[in-house]
């Protein structure tokens, strides 16, 4: 929500290039802090038991994602209201950090669950190629952090999907990942 509204008031000129980068920082800084405690925490993993690997991994991935803040702020300017812009497709754009929280929450969770089993488990709705060729592939957690998660950018859905990684006592699927992802 705090995104979506930061992203209305500059296209509305209510907000100043600074007060937007200022709020949008905020806002994916406590977003993705909160994402990952709600992660870490299906593990029994509180924000107090967090290792240096967890925060630094947490910090990487804010400022990974606040690095395209001024890009969006320059592309709102640059299609505000009153040059005739539309917000919609701002919105389409703004909606990547709003799924990012869920991305976020799957590292947590991948990190807290250390070397357990999780199976990919395919969202019913979800059709790319690449959640099909994973659905119900079997790896050690720290595989899945080293290779993909999902909402990961290297997947042909590229961060859109629903798709999860569900603990299991299933036998770890052998082999490479699929191919095409």
């Amino acid at each position: 929500m705090n995104i979506r509204s930061s992203v209305r008031a500059l296209w509305l000129g209510v907000w100043d290039y600074f007060g937007f980068v200022d709020a949008m920082m905020l806002a994916i800084e406590r977003g993705y802090t909160q994402a990952w405690h709600e992660g870490a925490k299906v593990y029994g993993i509180n924000p107090e038991d967090m290792t240096q690997e967890e925060h630094i991994r947490l910090t990487e991935e804010v400022m990974k994602e606040t690095s395209f803040i001024n890009g969006f702020a320059q592309a709102i300017i640059g299609n505000n209201k009153f040059v005739g812009g539309k917000l919609e497709p701002l919105f389409f754009r703004a909606e990547m950090w709003v799924q990012g929280y869920t991305r976020i929450m799957n590292i947590a969770k991948a990190l807290a669950a250390k070397d357990q089993k999780l199976q990919w488990t395919r969202h019913p709705a979800e059709g790319c190629k690449s959640c099909i060729n994973l659905n119900g592939k079997v790896k050690r957690s720290s595989f899945w952090v080293s290779h993909v998660l999902p909402k990961s950018w290297s997947l042909q859905c590229r961060s859109g999907c629903k798709c999860t990684l569900e603990p299991t006592d299933k036998p770890i699927t052998r082999g490479p990942l699929p191919m095409g992802m």
